[in-house]
């Protein structure tokens, strides 16, 4: 009994230590996961892709040595792509910038998590309250995983894009997991890439690049979410605030927001009505607002990441 008090206090302990010390989101002290469950043939297996592509500019454009960087896909896709004309140079891309990549379906038992790193844990593709679907053996990567694979000395950072977030957003706090979630129990849409970037958090060089070298074709959908972190993060010195991911998450946040403002979701012809007007039937259409809600999984730890590098 007094041992297992002693050892509850020490946790306590360790955690109030990690939660108060600053760290570093982009940093080679850390192990970096972006995972994506969609299978070759799947709605979304090449766009799901390309958000994770983009995060991996990130970690290049912060210098992140690729020994830290692991890539969870359908291999299927990467070799879809060293297949097929016009996409070989970004599987090459990929190969060069990645120190290891694995088959999705072996997640769980191949990915090994180093005790004494934090965990930067990336997704995109498909999920439900049960968790990350994985398309190839239609399975979920739980929330228990993470739990269980959490560690009181580092700390797990989650940014989760796919469909229904907020399925990771009861996590135990008091393992050291902080979460960045693109929505929670609603789905998560994605945006055609063009229509997202503006001249205020844009430059034409920038615009150039992400249309020419980052998008996998120029319209590609991209989730917004994830495109609102990639422009907060690129966009860092120029927003003059405290590098930390409060900030980050707030910008994030008010991008998504700002790009979901003005798209509606067509819901169908709701009605016909045959009253002609000028020789022509009007037909009405139902329409509604997209939402899509990001949300903030432990302030604390969030307000003591930095960006760095």
């Amino acid at each position: 009994m007094v041992a297992k008090l002693l050892k509850s206090i020490y946790q306590d302990y360790k955690n109030k230590e990690v939660r108060e010390e600053k760290r570093c989101f982009f940093d080679d002290s850390n192990q970096y996961v972006l995972f994506s469950g969609t299978a070759l043939g799947e709605n979304g297996d090449i766009r799901h892709l390309n958000d994770l592509y983009f995060f991996l500019f990130l970690l290049i454009y912060f210098k992140v040595d690729k020994s830290q960087i692991t890539l969870v896909v359908d291999l299927d896709i990467i070799n879809e792509f060293k297949a097929t004309s016009g996409y070989e140079h970004i599987a090459e891309r990929i190969e060069k910038n990645i120190g290891a990549i694995i088959d999705v379906t072996s997640f769980e038992q191949s990915f090994k998590r180093k005790k004494n790193k934090d965990l930067i844990f990336v997704a995109s593709g498909h999920g439900s309250i049960d968790g990350l679907y994985v398309g190839k053996n239609k399975t979920f990567i739980t929330s228990d995983y993470f739990e269980d694979n959490a560690t009181y000395t580092n700390r797990t950072i989650m940014i989760m894009t796919q469909c229904y977030a907020g399925a990771f957003h009861h996590l135990d706090t008091r393992k050291n997991i902080c979460v960045l979630g693109a929505s929670e129990y609603q789905e998560s849409l994605s945006l055609p890439i063009d229509k997202l970037l503006t001249e205020k958090l844009h430059s034409k060089e920038l615009q150039e690049f992400v249309l020419n070298t980052l998008s996998f074709s120029s319209r590609i959908p991209i989730n917004p979410f994830m495109f609102s972190l990639f422009t907060a993060l690129i966009n860092i010195e120029r927003m003059k605030t405290k590098k930390h991911f409060i900030n980050i998450y707030k910008s994030a946040a008010t991008f998504t927001l700002q790009y979901l403002k003005h798209t509606e979701h067509t819901l169908g012809v709701s009605r016909v009505d045959k009253e002609l007007l000028d020789g022509k039937t009007k037909i009405t259409f139902d329409s509604s607002k997209l939402i899509q809600q990001p949300y903030l999984l432990n302030k604390i730890i969030a307000a003591r990441l930095y960006v760095c590098k």
